[in-house]
């Protein structure tokens, strides 16, 4: 027994564990700064991606949005796939996946060796990659509300995941639904703003127009008007019209 020698290898694993942790904490740092830069959504999806694949070290990652039919999820963002998968791809959640076990318990999926996997069945676009151990989290929906949808990170070796590994990636998850609620609540200020300035043009429009009318129907009658009364009456009706259409013009322009 080597004691000098097993002591090498504890500290080394030591070492190995916390720049783990720090390559952890800053993914959390970098993609807590880009949530907040950015409302790109795709951006941050993919960013997502990215530094959560470099973070636990794999070369493969993936965020997977749940649609609005509620049976399946379409990989909208992702590292390290072939053409075809990202933007593209859709998984049903009734066939027995891991992403369905994730949906289906509300808890983060393991799975160090998909070769001796008995949980579920493994999808066949992962097979093609040479996936052999993923790690899958939910990312989720705000108040209360089903989940956005799963991150989830693969290995094309086997792998064990560890606790603090999922409790990473669940506070990544966590971190990126709230810039995904963000971004969906600033798009719908964004579109009721857009909204309701259209509704004011038609509006001025409409009373622009409105104007014009009473405008010249006051100048017809001025014309037909029997009386110089009645047209210097009427001429000031005119004048006080079309003063207000100006100001209104003007107010309208600021």
């Amino acid at each position: 027994y080597d004691a000098t020698a097993c002591c090498r290898v504890m500290a080394s694993r030591q070492r190995t564990r916390r720049n783990e942790l720090l390559a952890q904490q800053a993914a959390l740092a970098e993609f807590g700064e880009l949530a907040l830069r950015t409302d790109d959504l795709d951006q941050i999806l993919n960013e997502a991606c990215r530094l959560v694949g470099r973070a636990l070290g794999t070369d493969l990652a993936k965020v997977m949005e749940r649609q609005v039919d509620g049976r399946t999820l379409l990989v909208r963002a992702g590292v390290g796939w072939q053409p075809g998968i990202v933007g593209q791809l859709t998984i049903s959640t009734e066939e027995d996946t891991s992403v369905a076990h994730a949906l289906t318990t509300d808890e983060p999926v393991c799975s160090s060796n998909l070769a001796r996997e008995k949980r579920f069945k493994v999808a066949r676009f992962l097979t093609d990659h040479g996936v052999k151990a993923l790690v899958n989290v939910l990312i989720r929906g705000a108040d209360s509300k089903p989940p956005y949808g799963i991150l989830e990170v693969d290995s094309r070796r086997p792998r064990q995941f560890t606790e603090t590994d999922t409790d990473f990636l669940r506070t990544y998850a966590n971190l990126l639904a709230d810039a995904i609620e963000r971004i969906r609540i600033l798009r719908e200020l964004r579109s009721a703003v857009a909204d309701k300035e259209r509704l004011l043009r038609e509006l001025q429009h409409r009373v622009k127009n409105n104007l014009q009318m009473v405008t010249s129907f006051v100048r017809l009658q001025e014309r037909r008007a029997r009386s110089a009364e009645a047209r210097r009456e009427l001429l000031s009706v005119g004048r006080r019209i079309e003063t207000l259409s100006l100001v209104y013009e003007r107010l309208y322009a600021a």
